[in-house]
């Protein structure tokens, strides 16, 4: 395997590219190094009639913009690797290092934000008047422990609809599955590159391979993807990174469990809500369907459902834990998908590579620099990306 070039500071790249522009159907200036330039191409959910009624007619939800690093050079490119976020993002800015890295090696690279997620939320969530009031709400709960102002706006949503987070995976689901078939018919354009940038119209070739690094709730949205569609003709070729995804929900063991209580998660009145309701036969008329089945395989590890199915699909899975991980624990993910094929030391699952606890005090001060790989972490991002790369290779 050649050298990877690693990009351990993406400072420069995250300030340039402008992540609070990113707007569907505005143009957006390209980011150009020597190695990589960042665009960004438009797109279009077709799957809105899986939400709730409420949520349907949330604009910024519906179209959005998909950011792209592509490598510097000729295209168009054969193979692209699809990254996929965790609950409750609000910026890629972790992601930039994994992208330009990945970029830099010669891989093109889709950054996908979940419904309702990332630069797919609804603007009107992000005003502070509106967060200041929702905080005080979910403040004033009894017993209720960690709101935030980071975690305040879809505790309240999912605290009052916890179907909602099977909803929008689902919608999620389709939009990810229309994706990769663009990806692989060459139908994905970029509007406006830029002068010499290398970078054409449509940067893909028709039979491009699409590969997933899938994080967190990401990685059980491409599980169940791949565990319904995987062996498709547009996926039979397909693998995955899985990394700090997988564990259940709802297991006998509360330490197998995923636990997003956090700071930057959900609070826990939410976090009881969420767990209770997909445990309980109430979640069952909304799991009785294809994707459903494997979503409810998952939260509740049920062997007898996964086992079977995961078996077949192992080779073309890789599967990454974090030693330090409190929300989605290595040993929960062993208990769904088997022995871990790595595991490192990342620090805290909200910001890997970064920070090393999100309960510390003055840990925000930290997060503001989350586009960065701290120094402490350095040999830790290496070995990821060496097995991420290694794997997918």
């Amino acid at each position: 395997m050649a050298a990877i070039p690693y990009v351990l500071s993406a400072e420069p790249y995250y300030k340039a590219y402008h992540e609070n522009l990113l707007a569907w159907g505005a143009a957006h200036a390209p980011v150009v190094t020597d190695r990589f330039v960042w665009v960004k191409t438009d797109y279009q959910s077709r799957h809105a009639h899986w939400l709730r009624a409420d949520d349907r007619g949330k604009a910024e939800n519906l179209a959005f913009a998909l950011p792209l690093v592509l490598p510097r050079r000729q295209g168009p490119f054969d193979r692209v690797v699809i990254i996929l976020h965790g609950l409750n993002e609000s910026e890629y800015r972790k992601f930039f290092p994994w992208a330009c890295t990945l970029a830099s090696f010669g891989w093109p690279v889709v950054l996908f934000p979940i419904a309702f997620l990332v630069n797919r939320r609804p603007h009107c969530w992000m005003v502070n008047a509106e967060t200041q009031r929702c905080l005080l709400e979910r403040q004033a709960l009894p017993g209720n422990a960690v709101a935030t102002r980071y975690n305040t706006i879809l505790s309240r949503r999912l605290d009052r609809h916890p179907e909602r987070l099977f909803l929008a995976g689902r919608q999620s689901y389709g939009d990810l599955l229309d994706l990769v078939t663009h990806l692989q018919h060459g139908g994905v354009s970029v509007a406006d590159a830029g002068g010499g940038t290398v970078v054409p119209r449509r940067p893909f070739a028709d039979g491009t391979r699409v590969d997933f690094l899938a994080y967190s709730i990401g990685g059980y949205l491409t599980l169940g993807l791949l565990l319904e569609e995987g062996e498709t003709p547009g996926l039979v070729a397909s693998r995955a990174v899985i990394f700090a995804a997988g564990a259940p929900f709802a297991h006998p063991d509360p330490a197998l469990n995923a636990n997003p209580l956090s700071p930057f998660i959900l609070d826990g009145q939410a976090t009881d809500r969420v767990r209770q309701f997909y445990a309980s036969t109430a979640a069952e008329p909304l799991l009785n369907n294809p994707s459903g089945r494997w979503w409810r395989a998952l939260f509740r590890a049920e062997h007898g459902v996964l086992d079977s199915p995961l078996r077949r699909l192992r080779h073309r899975l890789f599967t990454i834990g974090n030693t330090a991980d409190t929300v989605i624990p290595p040993d929960g993910m062993a208990e769904t998908l088997g022995a871990l094929d790595c595991v490192l030391p990342m620090g805290a699952h909200e910001y890997p590579f970064s920070v090393a606890d999100v309960w510390e005090t003055g840990v925000m001060r930290s997060v503001v620099r989350s586009y960065n790989v701290h120094p402490s972490y350095q040999v830790g991002f290496e070995g990821f990306m060496q097995a991420v790369i290694g794997f997918l290779a």
